[in-house]
C-alpha cells in the first residue's frame, strides 16, 4: 500500500514537472512560500504603525502588514475615488512654501478600481483582496515572463531565468497590495504579443498599463528603437520588414506615446493646474531639492552629488551608466532578441529620464525583468556551486529588501 502510493507521488510529481505551466506554478508557489515566512519574520518585530497608518493598529495582522507605504495611497483612491481630498482632490493640497503637496493624483486608478469592482463582487474587504490579486496577478506576470523567455532559450534555461526574476530583491512587492503584479502582467504580456508581431493586439494591455504603472513611454521608445533597427536590417536585406507591419507598429508606437501623457492630461483637466501629476510626483523630492522644477535627466546627477558629493558623485553616475550601456552588447543580452532588448534600453532610458535614484530603485527597475533571461543565459551552465551561491545571495537580498524597505521604524527614509 506504501508502496503504491509512493509510485502515484512520484507519477503525479513527474506529470506536473513535465508540463510547463506547472513548472512556472510550482516555482512561483515555492518563492512565494519563501517570501511569505520572511514577511512572517519580518512583523514579528514591526514596532507599533498606528500613527503613519492607523487601520492597521499598533498590532497590524499579515494582510494589513502587506498594505502599508504605497498600498494605502491604493486604498485611500479604492474608498473615495474622484473629489474628496484623500481620494483624488480636485483641489490639490499645498504645502506652507505654496508647492503642490502629497496626494494621490502620483497613483494610477486601475488596481485601486479593479478592487473595488472585485469587492462589490465578492463583499471582501480591501486589506485581503489587494495582496491575494496581486499574488494571482504575480503568477500570470510570471508565465508570460517564462513564455518571453522560452522564446529565445531552452526551457530549462528560461525555467532558471524565471526562479532568478521571483527570488530577487524586490519580488517580495508581488503579493503585497501595491500595482506592480498587474502592471508587470500587462508589460509582460504586451512584450509577448510584440515579439509575436501581434502590435494592434499590443494596444489593448499597453491602455490598460498607461493607467496602472507609469512607464509606457518607454514602450514608446522602445517601439522606436525595434522600427529603426528592422527598418536598418531590411535595408540590408538581413530581414524582411514589410510595409504591412511598419504601418501596424508605427500605429502601436503613435498610440503609446499618446497613452503615455494620458494620465497627467486627466490630471491637469481634473484639477484644473497646468503639470498636477509631475508637481505632485515632485512633492517626494522635497526633503533634498525643495521647490524645484522637472527637468529630464536631472534626477540622477542631482542624486549622485546629494549621495556622493557634487565632484564624485556625476563620475559614479556616468561611471554606472556606461557599464549598464555596456551590459546592453553582451552575448547574453543581445540573445534575448531586438524586442526584449530594446525593452530594456528604453525602460533604462526612461527611468534616468524621469527618475530620482533611492530606496525605491531596485522595485522600479522590475519592468526591466527581461534582463534575468540574459542573467539565466549567462549563469545555467556554471557548476552547481555558482548556482547555489547565486540563489542563496538572491535570497539575501530579499530578506535585506524586506527587513531594510519594507519593514518599518520611524524615522524611516527607506521606502520600499
Amino acid at each position: 500500500m506504501v508502496n503504491s502510493l509512493s509510485l502515484r507521488a512520484k507519477s503525479l510529481a513527474s506529470y506536473l514537472w513535465s508540463n510547463w505551466l506547472w513548472r512556472v506554478t510550482l516555482v512561483y508557489l515555492g518563492t512565494r512560500v519563501f517570501t511569505t515566512l520572511v514577511f512572517a519574520a519580518a512583523l514579528l518585530i514591526q514596532p507599533s504603525i498606528a500613527g503613519y497608518w492607523p487601520q492597521a493598529g499598533d498590532s497590524p495582522s499579515f494582510m494589513e502588514f502587506m498594505n502599508i507605504w504605497d498600498a494605502d495611497w491604493y486604498r485611500k483612491i479604492y474608498e473615495f475615488g474622484f473629489g474628496p481630498a484623500q481620494g483624488y482632490p480636485r483641489i490639490l493640497p499645498l504645502t506652507p512654501d505654496g508647492l503642490v503637496s502629497e496626494n494621490a493624483w502620483a497613483f494610477l486608478p486601475v488596481w485601486p478600481f479593479l478592487i473595488r469592482i472585485l469587492n462589490a463582487i465578492t463583499t471582501l474587504p480591501w486589506v485581503i483582496l489587494a495582496p491575494v490579486v496581486a499574488t494571482i496577478f504575480g503568477w500570470v506576470f510570471s508565465v508570460y515572463a517564462y513564455k518571453l523567455f522560452a522564446s529565445r532559450f531552452n526551457t530549462k534555461v528560461a525555467l532558471w531565468s524565471l526562479t532568478l526574476l521571483l527570488i530577487s530583491a524586490a519580488s517580495p512587492i508581488l503579493q503585497t497590495g501595491y500595482a506592480e503584479s498587474l502592471g508587470l502582467a500587462l508589460l509582460a504580456y504586451a512584450l509577448w504579443l510584440i515579439s509575436s508581431r501581434k502590435y494592434l493586439l499590443a494596444l489593448a494591455p499597453l491602455t490598460v498599463m498607461a493607467f496602472t504603472r507609469p512607464g509606457v513611454l518607454a514602450m514608446a521608445a522602445a517601439l522606436f528603437g525595434i522600427f529603426v533597427l528592422r527598418w536598418w536590417q531590411h535595408r540590408h536585406k538581413l530581414v524582411e520588414f514589410a510595409l504591412e507591419e511598419r504601418i501596424r507598429m508605427a500605429i502601436l508606437g503613435a498610440a503609446t506615446f499618446g497613452l503615455g501623457f494620458a494620465w497627467s492630461q486627466i490630471a491637469q483637466w481634473y484639477t484644473g493646474v497646468p503639470e498636477a501629476y509631475m508637481k505632485t510626483e515632485l512633492y517626494w523630492r522635497l526633503w533634498i531639492s525643495p521647490g524645484e522644477k522637472f527637468v529630464p535627466f536631472d534626477g540622477w546627477l542631482k542624486a549622485g552629488g546629494f549621495y556622493f558629493g557634487t565632484f564624485l558623485g556625476p563620475t559614479v553616475v556616468l561611471a554606472l551608466l556606461g557599464f549598464v550601456a555596456m551590459l546592453m552588447f553582451t552575448r547574453s543580452v543581445r540573445d534575448l532578441g531586438i524586442e526584449m532588448r530594446m525593452w530594456a534600453v528604453g525602460y533604462i532610458l526612461y527611468l534616468v529620464a524621469v527618475f530620482y535614484p533611492q530606496s525605491s530603485t531596485f522595485r522600479l527597475l522590475l519592468p526591466a525583468f527581461v534582463l534575468f533571461g540574459a542573467f539565466g543565459r549567462s549563469t545555467y551552465y556554471d557548476k552547481k556551486w555558482i548556482k547555489w551561491g547565486i540563489v542563496i545571495l538572491s535570497c539575501a537580498t530579499q530578506i535585506m529588501w524586506i527587513f531594510v524597505a519594507w519593514h518599518f521604524e520611524h524615522p524611516d527614509f527607506t521606502p520600499p
